[in-house]
């Protein structure tokens, strides 16, 4: 599995006249797009990076830690002590 690690923010606009252009800028290249989960099981992200400006990868850690009881670092929880 793998993923990159870039976020491109795309900008939909119509040119007087009525012609259509897409603006593609890069906005960040380390985005975290790619999570490890138990049974050697894989997330991946794609697509809109964020759910109310909030970023997903905060959306899955969350999950991963508070429902699957992985640690930070994608560590098992009960192997820290927590």
């Amino acid at each position: 599995m793998a993923a990159d690690s870039r976020l491109t923010l795309t900008i939909p606009r119509t040119q007087p006249g009525g012609q259509a252009q897409t603006l593609s800028l890069t906005t960040s290249d380390s985005a975290k797009k790619l999570f490890v989960a138990p049974n050697n099981v894989g997330i991946a992200t794609c697509g809109a990076a964020d759910i109310g400006g909030v970023p997903i990868a905060g959306f899955i850690e969350s999950f991963a830690f508070t429902q699957i009881g992985l640690a930070r670092d994608g560590a098992p929880v009960h192997s820290l002590g927590l």
